[in-house]
């Protein structure tokens, strides 16, 4: 071993050595390893090069070209390979140098076998081999995918998100248009389509001018326009969304097509855990992208002028929950969203606008004023008024 861990490290300075050195590759073979070395290994345009480059921390150690180079000289392709390959930690053994942690070449090792064209990968064990990866083939696939083949995706992901409402009453997913948001006295989230991205502080994004659309209800208006709130997906980060839905399509279309494209055992066992790896990528995406809550409010108007305008407020959500329950969290935690209120918090409400029609107010005129005025709170729905003027009533005060 510590023979290997010598011959790895010094051609870590030199790919002369894989010809002089004791891996020997027939004259035939020289001809299908040379595309190898070009593009996986150590060309001018090779993969480890590229990563080393795009990422500091590897690129001061070469550690993407070292454990090529490494691997390669553990594992070069011939035809009387009888074990393939080598483990991942005899290859951070041929990489490693003191003062060097092997976790830098670890890393650098699964970038690797995230990209490269000709690297297998199974279980623990990596290798080279002659023969194009499936790799390669589903990263071909997923550059091909039109934009809206994501989006249909990410759409369908949301329908599934939308089945747990937290303290919403409805979930909206991808309306088509203002029409499809129920006009009802209840608090919904409307989940905004990837195609209406939010930006921070912008005014004029996509997904604040949707939401406005929504609210609006075009030109017919809108009742309840107090009982919506908007859920949009980060402009910037939507870009790590895609790239992992299109990864997910790309490993699902190989694995539907393993019996036209003759794949082994070993590649359909392949396939399938990076479907397996790649779906999981997706679904801790959504909740990584859709962070931007976006909930209409305005001021209390003053009797005999205008209503003042639409104020929109941004909340950024974190963590890792269903979108509704993180949402709702957050609207809740800021008194955006009441799902109970006292009896005395209803008259005080009643009294600042005032609510009042002369000395009284008829209960459904007053479930309507919460759910139309957007200077009021927002209830969850007209239980909780009906409960808040059961408790004021209830006081001897």
């Amino acid at each position: 071993m510590n023979h290997r861990r010598h011959q790895a490290q010094h051609a870590a300075g030199s790919l002369e050595f894989i010809q002089s050195g004791p891996v020997v590759v027939q004259p035939v073979e020289q001809l299908r390893v040379d595309p190898i070395i070009e593009k996986d290994i150590d060309g001018p345009n090779s993969l480890p090069l590229r990563i080393d480059r795009e990422n500091p921390m590897l690129g001061r150690y070469s550690a993407a070209r070292r454990v090529a180079r490494t691997l390669y000289l553990g594992s070069a392709p011939t035809q009387d390979a009888t074990k393939k390959g080598l483990e991942d930690r005899q290859i951070k053994l041929g990489c490693v140098q003191p003062g060097e942690t092997s976790g830098t070449f670890g890393d650098a090792l699964r970038k690797l076998a995230d990209q490269a064209t000709y690297l297998y990968v199974d279980g623990s064990r990596y290798w080279y081999a002659t023969q194009p990866s499936v790799n390669r083939l589903a990263e071909e696939r997923a550059e091909r995918y039109h934009p809206e083949d994501v989006t249909e995706e990410i759409r369908r992901r949301l329908a599934e998100e939308a089945k747990n409402r937290g303290d919403f009453s409805k979930v909206h997913s991808c309306p088509a248009g203002s029409s499809d948001v129920v006009d009802e006295p209840e608090a919904k989230l409307v989940i905004l389509s990837p195609d209406y991205p939010h930006s921070a502080k912008t005014d004029s994004s996509a997904g604040r001018q949707a939401a406005a659309e929504i609210l609006n209800r075009g030109s017919a208006g809108r009742s309840c326009g107090n009982m919506l709130v908007f859920l949009a997906a980060d402009k910037t980060r939507f870009v790590d969304l895609d790239k992992a839905v299109r990864s997910y399509l790309a490993w699902k279309s190989i694995e539907s097509e393993a019996e036209p494209l003759n794949l082994d055992t070993f590649q359909s066992n392949q396939v399938k855990q990076r479907l397996a790896n790649s779906d999981q990528a997706v679904r801790g995406r959504i909740p990584e992208t859709y962070v931007w809550l976006l909930a209409p409010g305005q001021k209390c108007p003053v009797q005999g002028q205008k209503f003042p305008p639409i104020e929109w407020q941004e909340h950024r959500l974190q963590g890792q929950e269903w979108l509704a329950e993180r949402a709702s969290k957050k609207l809740k935690n800021d008194g955006l969203l009441i799902t109970s209120m006292a009896g005395a918090v209803l008259r005080f409400e009643i009294d600042q606008v005032p609510l009042w029609r002369g000395n009284h107010v008829g209960v459904k005129l007053l479930v309507d004023d919460f759910a139309k005025y957007l200077y009021l709170p927002r209830v969850k729905n007209a239980q909780v008024i009906l409960d808040a003027i059961q408790d004021g009533v209830g006081r001897l005060t």
